[in-house]
C-alpha cells in the first residue's frame, strides 16, 4: 500500500467543511446502503443545483424584500406535478415608510404592498395565493382578499393572466 504524502494528510480532510462534501459525507454515513459513490455524486450535483436555485444570495435582497417560494404561473395548483419559482418580494419600501410618515392609512399601504407583490411574483415567473399573501403580511385569508378586492377595481386592476 502506497503510504499518503504529508500534504494529502494535512489538506485532505479540509475539504469536508465544503458544502458538497458535506452533503456527499452525510449521504455516504446515513444512506450508504442505497447509494454507491458515482449516484451519490450525481445526487449531491443535483442538490446543490435545487439549492442555488432556491436561495439567491442574501446581497441580491434590499431592505423590506423577502425570498419567497411562489407556484410558477404555469402549473396549476392543483397539479400533482406543480413546479415552484423563488421570488423576491418587496414587503416594504422607501416610498411606503415616506407615505406612513405623512399619515396615510396603513390600510392603504397594506393594499398597494399586496397588489405590488402579486406583480413582483407575476414578473418573476410566480404566482401568490390568498395564503401566501396572508402568510407574508401575517392577516387572516379573509383581510388579504377583502384589501385586494378594494384595491383593485380603484386602480383598474384586471386579470392580466387570462
Amino acid at each position: 500500500m502506497i503510504k499518503p504524502s504529508f500534504a494529502y494528510k494535512r489538506y485532505n480532510s479540509a475539504k469536508h467543511r465544503f458544502f458538497k462534501q458535506v452533503l456527499d459525507d452525510f449521504l455516504s454515513k446515513t444512506l450508504s446502503r442505497h447509494f454507491g459513490p458515482l449516484l451519490r455524486e450525481k445526487l449531491v450535483e443535483e442538490l446543490i443545483i435545487l439549492f442555488d436555485k432556491y436561495s439567491p444570495e442574501a446581497k441580491n435582497l434590499r431592505p423590506g424584500q423577502v425570498l419567497w417560494t411562489a407556484l410558477d404561473k404555469s402549473t396549476r395548483g392543483d397539479s400533482p406535478n406543480r413546479r415552484f419559482v423563488p421570488v423576491i418580494l418587496s414587503l416594504i419600501t422607501e416610498e411606503d415608510i415616506g407615505e406612513l410618515a405623512k399619515g396615510k392609512p396603513v390600510s392603504k399601504i397594506t393594499e398597494k404592498s399586496i397588489a405590488r407583490i402579486i406583480n413582483e411574483a407575476y414578473k418573476q415567473g410566480g404566482i401568490l395565493s390568498n395564503r401566501d399573501i396572508s402568510l407574508l403580511m401575517l392577516r387572516s385569508t379573509s383581510d388579504t382578499s377583502k384589501r385586494r378586492i378594494q384595491y383593485e377595481p380603484q386602480r383598474d386592476v384586471f386579470d392580466k393572466r387570462a
